[in-house]
């Protein structure tokens, strides 16, 4: 290529040769890298000292000393950052940013950071060319880009940054310090002194070059990217986030930012330290002492009732935000329920952990994931949203204050209460719904009316983790709707006794459940339980005992956090339980009585209001020893129970099941344990505890009722469905009532519940005795007795299977039998125990405080001694 070609003095064939583009380049001139050629004589223009071309063709000479430039030195000698606010660009890989239009208000950004990022680097890049197309105008339209400009003119030449700018308004760059090449349009320029005979490749040139690019790709970083080694303070200097906004980083086109009023849980993994400091400095920045509150792992345990109480009262919470930092989730497990809740209770979780099944049941827009690598780059998601961020890394110490746990304030008692209807036109009567209610009234005098009133008023006016609904009804239908409402935990129909054991075992189970709660120091977290109960003197027909744990529900339920709101067709008097129970309510709600007299007697007043007429929808309600009010309710309207249906308030939507107690553990996490080298029953401080049945062919569960005797019946069917194919055993159920929904079907050769198992046992034993003397193949059987106690001693059941207790190893036969302790004196059992059969005794400990007037103490659950090797043995829970 002769020198008249190469400045463009000539014929122009050379410069767009078609030479390989790994070979075509020359190589680094050094100094006069950035000469390039500008018209006749010949004439260059050193863009190392900046260039700024004003007139007529400005940017048809700029494109061709780009093109000049591109054409014969290699993007690792030369890249371009091209501004332009048309969309005509040369093609060339040393482009490594382009910005068009909108885009140019990144300008700024872009190249300050280039700035810091080229002053800390040991080896000079290549250089850089910052094109600007009509500056003058991008400059008035992008506050702040004259000054970064300046900022270049001043430093740029050590960093190997260079400015070519045009412009066609001089006046408007004139205080920039680089050389000015002025175009009179018609052939002629000045630089500086001297007048020159213009000189510029043709767009038809330009184009030959380009398009010598068209397979090749060179690797050129683009100035969008976030600088390496990005820091909290330059981060800061571009983006003035708004108040509450946590800014962490920079995108490939915006920001990473967040607000903890929004979004609750920050789950860090990777090279999590200089990721987690930048958190925690922002958090200090933007709360500051007064309004953040940083608990570590080691105090979690101290702040529990602290956190807990904000969750029974979210609305009302006060205080500073709670920031818990952990590195391990297992011990965020008992307060599971409240991370839901996150922003709504200002408590949020920064987890450097694995994929804990406890955050990856967190509602995945309510957290931010992180996966760091050093120096600072990271992967993140917020629900669908994921993308690369470069986070800003601070490097200060240390993190900043935050605040101290010991002026946190304790949030206040809330009120809990729902409308019942209105006296005259305005005045809201209310229930509180901490105490207890007798609705009473006759058929069709609006009895579940009343209680569908209730129920949406609470849905309406309180979050599920406030106010949580247990509803049950003998007439099935009439209040199923109320299962849709969000604070709804469970909803049974009572028209078959399974049912009514189940709402009998439910309440049960939640007052054990908040008797844990109390012992640990956790009850102020949870919700007020609203039991809403229509018909339960039916429960009480069919389970005697039913009317004893409603009774220990009004005794304990102030302490407890539990309310029960009884709606019956008659008073109280005539069965001792209900008597009791009627008396020991004092909210009453009189619906539509018949007569004064019998008005007076559900308001428990003597002299009783006058009723001058019966109106459907009128009522007086009393509490305490107050004087009866007169107030009208509404049946709730289809568009007000659909809109309290629908109420969303933060990250959780529904109430939780009714659960067990904190620090219970489930079957699968025994599973996890490892194995028993048996049936599995529960775990102990060393690990899975079991009986080895191949050894010991029987196993005898004793307690007294509710201390978890079919809880341990139901783990070891789990272990022998696990354990064992349906072509290697069969199981028979006795007493099935607890057990029939525990194992496949295929495994169950027969079943009862309350009927005389006679005919199945009869069955059984002409099996068994087929089996004795001879070399029998075939599956072993398991025998299942629930509450042995239960069996006369005409249908007991073992007592019929007495004669081939002998021969049980012989003939494959197992028993796991469950009653009292009182059990063991009868002779069918003591020949178990002659041979050899372990016992679990099961913890008849009672709850304190739970023994009241003439109702016996709440037996304590979940615990047990196998014997004869005195191993405690806690039980899993397995509902």
């Amino acid at each position: 290529m002769n020198d008249d070609a190469r400045w463009g003095c000539g014929p122009m064939d050379g410069c767009a040769s078609t030479l390989d583009p790994h070979t075509r380049w020359l190589a680094d001139p050094g100094p006069d890298l950035l000469r390039v050629p500008v018209g006749h004589g010949p004439v260059s223009a050193d863009l190392a000292g900046h260039l700024v071309i004003s007139g007529p063709g400005g940017t048809a000479l700029s494109r061709s000393a780009q093109a000049w430039l591109a054409d014969n030195y290699s993007p690792d000698s030369v890249q371009f950052f091209v501004a332009s606010p048309g969309h005509e660009l040369i093609a060339a890989p040393h482009v490594g940013t382009a910005l068009l239009g909108p885009d140019l208000t990144r300008a700024v950004r872009a190249i300050d950071d280039e700035l810091w990022r080229r002053s800390r680097l040991s080896e000079p890049d290549p250089a850089l060319v910052l094109v600007f197309e009509e500056a003058d105008a991008t400059v008035a339209a992008v506050p702040g880009l004259l000054d970064v400009l300046h900022r270049v003119a001043r430093e740029g030449a050590p960093l190997r940054m260079h400015l070519l700018l045009t412009t066609t308004d001089p006046a408007s760059l004139s205080t920039l310090p680089a050389q000015r090449l002025s175009l009179d349009g018609r052939g002629r320029g000045v630089l500086g002194a001297a007048e020159f005979e213009v000189a510029a490749l043709s767009p038809e040139q330009i184009a030959e070059i380009s398009y010598s690019f068209l397979h090749y790709w060179h690797p050129v970083r683009s100035l969008l990217d976030p600088p390496d080694g990005l820091t909290y303070e330059r981060l800061l200097v571009h983006e003035q986030p708004a108040n509450g906004e946590i800014l962490l980083g920079v995108t490939q086109s915006t920001t990473l930012k967040f607000d903890f009023g929004t979004l609750s849980h920050v789950i860090l993994r990777g090279a999590v330290e200089q990721v987690r400091h930048t958190l925690l400095r922002r958090i200090a920045d933007v709360y500051g002492p007064a309004g953040a509150v940083l608990v570590g792992a080691d105090e979690l345990d101290r702040v529990k009732p602290i956190l807990l109480a904000r969750l029974r009262n979210r609305t009302s919470w006060q205080g500073p935000e709670l920031f818990l930092v952990v590195e391990d989730a297992d011990r965020l497990l008992e307060l599971a329920d409240l991370l839901r809740h996150g922003s709504s209770i200002g408590v949020h979780v920064i987890a450097s952990t694995g994929d804990h099944p406890l955050l990856r049941e967190l509602p995945e827009d309510d957290r931010l994931e992180l996966r760091a690598n050093p120096g600072g780059r990271a992967e993140y998601r917020v629900g669908s949203n994921r993308g690369q961020a470069q986070i800003a890394l601070d490097v200060t110490e240390p993190v900043g204050e935050l605040g101290s746990l010991r002026d946190l304030p304790r949030p206040p008692a809330r009120e809990l209460t729902a409308v019942l209807g209105r006296t005259g036109i305005a005045d809201a009567v209310r229930l509180d719904v901490t105490t207890h209610t007798w609705c009473a009234g006759y058929v069709g005098s609006g009895k579940t009316t009343v209680l569908r009133r209730i129920a949406v008023s609470l849905a309406t006016r309180y979050p599920p983790e406030t106010v949580q609904l247990l509803v049950a009804e003998y007439d099935a239908g009439s209040l199923a709707g109320l299962a849709a409402l969000p604070n709804t935990a469970a909803y049974l129909s009572l028209g078959e006794v399974p049912d009514m054991r189940r709402f009998q075992a439910l309440l049960d189970d939640e007052l054990r459940r908040r008797l844990r709660l109390e012992a640990d120091g956790l009850l102020a977290g949870a919700p007020q339980l609203v039991v809403l109960a229509d018909g339960p003197r039916f429960v009480h027909a069919a389970l005697p005992a039913f009317g004893k744990t409603l009774r220990q529900v009004v005794a304990l339920g102030k302490r407890l956090g539990m309310s029960l709101v009884v709606t019956d067709r008659f008073d109280g008097s005539g069965e001792p339980d209900f008597a009791a129970l009627e008396q020991a309510i004092t909210t009453r709600i009189a619906l539509q009585a018949l007569s004064e007299e019998q008005l007076a007697r559900y308001l428990h007043v003597s002299t009783p209001p006058r009723m001058a007429y019966t109106i459907y929808g009128q009522a007086y309600l009393r509490v305490g020893e107050g004087e009866p009010r007169l107030f009208r309710f509404q049946p709730v309207s289809p568009d007000e129970f659909a809109e309290a249906a629908s109420r969303v308030r933060g990250p959780a939507v529904r109430a939780l099941p009714l659960s067990p107690p904190p620090g219970v553990f489930g079957y699968d996490e025994l599973e996890r344990q490892g194995d028993c080298a048996g049936l599995p029953l529960g775990t102990s401080g060393s690990g899975p505890v079991g009986v080895d049945i191949e050894q010991h062919q029987h196993l005898l569960v004793l307690g007294e009722p509710r201390t978890g005797r079919s809880t341990v019946l139901r783990t070891l069917l789990r272990g022998i469905a696990r354990r064992y194919t349906a072509s290697d055993c069969l199981v028979v159920l006795l007493r099935d009532l607890e057990t029939r929904d525990v194992l496949p079907a295929e495994y169950v050769a027969g079943s009862t519940c309350f009927e005389d198992p006679g005919e199945v046992v009869t069955d059984l034993l002409g099996g068994l005795r087929r089996r004795i003397g001879n070399a029998w193949s075939g599956p072993r059987l398991f025998v299942v007795i629930d509450d042995l106690d239960r069996y006369s001693a005409q249908e007991d059941p073992l007592a019929a299977m007495r004669e081939v207790l002998p021969h049980a190893r012989e003939v494959g036969l197992h028993l796991l039998v469950a009653g009292s302790g009182g059990i063991v004196m009868r002779p069918e059992v003591a020949d178990l125990m002659d041979l050899g059969a372990p016992r679990l005794f099961l913890d008849e400990a009672p709850h304190p405080g739970t023994a009241v007037g003439e109702l016996p103490p709440i037996p304590a659950v979940g615990r047990g001694e196998l014997l004869p090797w005195k191993q405690p043995v806690r039980l899993p829970w397995t509902r």
